[in-house]
């Protein structure tokens, strides 16, 4: 619970630029280029800490990450809170854009390490639900306070920050709840508290034993406690490690479609986008309904991937997102409702699998003695990735038109869907020393 609360703060903060470039851009006159960049600057703050978020993970635990992590989203709430104008706004996005990248380590971290293996899936995909619930309530909010309190442009994303921080400040007092991953206590030679805390995490005692005796295996052939040299993990990275080429990929490559197939296009710009053409209400009011469907999405995504498994979830999602897309490319603006339902779809597709397995993949096909930091490139590539579409996505369309940038995000979304058919592996239902082995 302490894991999902916290995935739940994550999405408010990734939330809050929705509404922040659509009130601000006429307050502070920004541009494309400044908007975009209120938008990039969070994810490469994100990319940048994760960096080294995977080997702080592994010299101070779990917990400390997660503690390090709520502190920093605490203070960048303040900031934004505070700010009177562009460049104060651009600190507190970067203190949240580092928090996130400590968040998204932590959590995958987390689901992966702390759940039983027939439920790993589910609360991988669960995390994305509880994401995805701090956004609509972020899009939530802003349209009950500007359309329904009336509450100013200059004054609605602050009271969201508010609530952003809060929760935070609370989360910080409930470390004390928080236990410490089981298998980082393994990986430091600390069995017995990490069969303790096995114990009370799994209420299948078989699987218990089953985790203590294949980690004993993973850690007496890797070295317990060892941290991997810095030359070495660098050779993991570019796929010089026959051995762990694989695992690399596919977390990498997980990571990279996360964002490549376009999804901020539809979710993040969404209001800013829908303004332009039919003005901020229905833009918020469509926003709303965007968001509900992209929430209502995850749930039957998170009770299949236990059953349907992984790879149809991923192929299914790169499908419908290029629908959701030839849709949007069609009306082209000339419809609210047509524009709306094409919107919907593309989220839903997202969250079919696409999104909430961006949380599951890196965490269970990377061996222990290379998770974290694993987690941590992978974080990198799709922070970096979604800076990126994010920086470029609105100067691209005042440039080349909303129609041929629809078509290169087709052809991501196709792309994706050739590597997941090839290359991702069916880890359904199997105990995490074993997918990462598959």
């Amino acid at each position: 619970m302490y894991v999902f609360a916290n995935t739940i703060s994550l999405g408010l903060n990734l939330g809050l630029p929705i509404s922040i470039i659509a009130s601000v851009s006429d307050i502070f006159s920004l541009d494309a280029w400044q908007l975009g960049m209120i938008v990039a600057i969070g994810p490469a703050f994100t990319a940048i800490v994760s960096l080294f978020a995977g080997d702080l993970g592994d010299k101070f635990g779990r917990w400390a990450l997660t503690s390090l992590s709520v502190l920093i989203s605490a203070i960048g709430g303040l900031v934004i809170v505070s700010a009177q104008g562009y460049v104060q706004l651009l600190v507190g996005r970067s203190l949240h854009g580092m928090s996130i990248g400590f968040q998204m380590v932590c959590i995958a971290l987390y689901t992966a390490e702390a759940s039983p293996s027939h439920l790993r899936g589910s609360f991988g995909t669960m995390t994305e639900i509880f994401i995805n619930l701090g956004i609509l309530g972020e899009v939530l909010g802003a349209y009950g306070l500007s359309q329904g309190l009336g509450v100013s442009a200059h004054n609605d994303w602050r009271w969201l920050t508010w609530i952003s921080a809060g929760l935070s400040s609370v989360l910080i007092l409930c470390l004390w709840w928080l236990p410490e991953s089981p298998r980082w206590y393994a990986a430091q030679g600390r069995w017995e508290e990490a069969e303790c805390t096995l114990q009370k995490l799994l209420a299948d005692p078989d699987e218990s034993r089953a985790v203590i005796a294949q980690l004993r295996v993973e850690i007496e052939s890797a070295g317990s406690g060892e941290v991997m040299p810095f030359g070495s993990k660098i050779a993991v990275l570019f796929g010089l490690n026959q051995k762990l080429r694989l695992p690399m990929l596919r977390a990498q490559g997980m990571a990279f479609f996360h964002h490549w197939t376009g999804i901020v296009a539809p979710s993040i710009f969404s209001t800013i986008l829908l303004q332009e053409h039919y003005g901020k209400k229905e833009a918020q009011l469509g926003t709303v309904v965007i968001f509900v469907f992209k929430f209502l999405a995850i749930v039957p995504s998170t009770v299949l991937v236990d059953r349907a498994g992984r790879r149809p979830l991923l192929v299914a999602s790169c499908l419908i997102l290029a629908s959701g897309y030839i849709l949007w490319a069609v009306s082209d603006g000339s419809s609210f409702l047509w524009t709306a339902f094409a919107l919907a779809i593309c989220v839903v597709g997202f969250s079919v699998g696409i999104g909430p397995l961006n949380y599951v993949i890196p965490g269970e096909v990377l061996p222990l003695s290379i998770r974290a930091w694993g987690i941590s490139m992978a974080n990198v590539t799709c922070r970096i990735t979604e800076a990126s579409i994010s920086l470029a996505l609105l100067p691209a369309m005042e440039l080349f038109g909303l129609v041929p940038c629809l078509v290169v995000l087709i052809g991501n979304c196709f792309t994706g869907l050739l590597f997941f058919w090839f290359v991702m592996p069916e880890n359904k239902q199997l105990i995490l020393e074993k997918s990462s082995q598959s």
